[in-house]
């Protein structure tokens, strides 16, 4: 398999599992002393959450895309000098 669907393979996973994880937090919450800006937080980190952790994990993979990029750069320039 090569380099694109390993990460793809890694990103669906991970998001898979940190949804899920968020949303098993949130169900375990105690919110017998929410107040109503901690209700209305609540109900649009319902909807939010899957998009925080797209966005973020998004960036981890542009992170490593641009650590391979910089590998293959490098690894270029090394056998153009040698």
């Amino acid at each position: 398999m090569n380099f694109h669907g390993k990460v793809r393979i890694a990103y669906v996973a991970t998001n898979s599992i940190l949804i899920m994880i968020g949303y098993f937090a949130m169900a375990g919450e105690d919110v017998s002393g929410m107040s109503d800006q901690d209700w209305v937080t609540r109900g649009v980190g319902m909807y939010m959450w899957p998009l925080a952790s797209l966005l973020i994990t998004g960036l981890v993979v542009a992170g490593v895309y641009m650590m391979r990029w910089l590998w293959l750069v490098v690894a270029w320039a090394y056998r153009k000098v040698i």
